[in-house]
């Protein structure tokens, strides 16, 4: 089996064990998660492990049937060859969303005046400069989790299942001690 293969029904096992155990507020470990286990897989699968990074993004969504637009900055996903993988299911799960990677892009998708109406810009950049350094130092190399028995349960849920459902095996992922 393809990394691709493999990461993408990793990917959908995280989301399926974040909506059972009602996981929220927790894109940092879902991303350190899937960033190990993709750089940590990537030379068993005959992948570059160089073109994986972490990035934060903004998030807007827009549920036309409540009318609500919600807006998500501080938000982290893995990029690979600038494809979003986004493994937090309490993001992903919303509608109608659109990924800003930069500050500029958000910006520049709406007229100024609703900008200045509608939504806090120094908040937003703000919390996207602070994520920022929290993505960088993930693709560095250095761990950052905000819950060690989250990141750990979820990737024993996900190597559990990629074997018993896929016969697929990622190579297991050990935190380092914290």
């Amino acid at each position: 089996m393809k990394l691709e293969v493999a990461i993408g029904k990793s990917i959908l096992l995280m989301r399926e064990f974040q909506k059972q155990h009602n996981i929220k507020g927790q894109c940092i470990t879902n991303v350190q998660y899937l960033y190990d286990a993709m750089k940590h897989n990537a030379k068993y699968y005959g992948f570059q492990s160089n073109e994986i990074v972490v990035r934060p993004v903004i998030v807007l969504s827009n549920d036309s049937y409540n009318n609500v637009t919600n807006i998500v900055s501080g938000h982290l996903v893995v990029m690979i060859n600038d494809i979003i993988l986004d493994p937090s299911y309490e993001v992903f799960s919303k509608p109608n969303k659109i990924y800003f990677k930069t500050i500029h892009e958000f910006t520049n998708s709406f007229d100024k005046t609703i900008m200045k109406r509608e939504f806090n810009v120094r908040e937003l950049m703000l919390m996207h400069i602070k994520f920022e350094k929290f993505a960088n130092d993930i693709t560095r190399g250095k761990f950052i989790i905000c819950d060690k028995e989250f990141y750990d349960n979820q990737a024993d849920y996900v190597e559990t299942k990629l074997k018993t459902l896929y016969n697929c095996d990622l190579i297991p992922i050990t935190t380092p001690f914290l």
